[in-house]
């Protein structure tokens, strides 16, 4: 027989000789299957396909970190959180290696005022008249008045439409 015919009445023997769906793979059999536990700092997940389980490094969230946590205390390797407002990522790099980052907008060196947001990152603004602040590049029209706050923030720079 040639290939093509070898696996012709492989096919043909597995699904329908002995009715076996062949497109879905068996469990595998581990009764005589020894497996090795996963050492300290590792989570064991196993596979339906698998008869051991893999070890995944995870990381133990520290103090300032366990209300942010998805699962109970811990992140798994590769896994991150966002912190402090959406201004940090912390994400798991390796066995108990937590890593943070900000996750801010660098401000230009031609930034004339920065704001200081209480719930996010610093940004590059022009203050207003009631204490806020306005977004550098971005414009707000009043009943009136349509004031716009240059690239690189400072002085509003309005324009009286009434």
């Amino acid at each position: 027989m040639r290939k093509p015919e070898i696996f012709l009445y492989v096919l043909l023997s597995c699904c329908f000789l002995r009715n076996i769906d062949c497109r879905r793979p068996t469990k595998p059999d581990c009764s005589l299957v020894r497996c090795a536990r996963c050492p300290e700092n590792h989570l064991a997940v196993t596979s339906v396909n698998e008869c051991c389980p893999r070890c995944i490094p995870q990381c133990f969230c520290p103090e300032y970190l366990k209300n942010y946590c998805p699962k109970v205390g811990y992140l798994l390797l590769g896994e991150s959180v966002v912190i402090d407002f959406g201004t940090r990522e912390c994400k798991c790099i390796g066995v108990n290696k937590i890593k943070c980052v900000s996750t801010c907008p660098k401000i230009p060196p031609t930034c004339k005022h920065i704001a200081r947001p209480l719930d996010g990152c610093r940004l590059c603004a022009c203050p207003t008249e009631n204490g806020n602040f306005i977004s550098a590049g971005q414009s707000v029209k009043d009943r009136c008045k349509i004031c716009n706050c240059p690239r690189e923030g400072g002085d509003l720079q309005c324009t009286h439409i009434c």
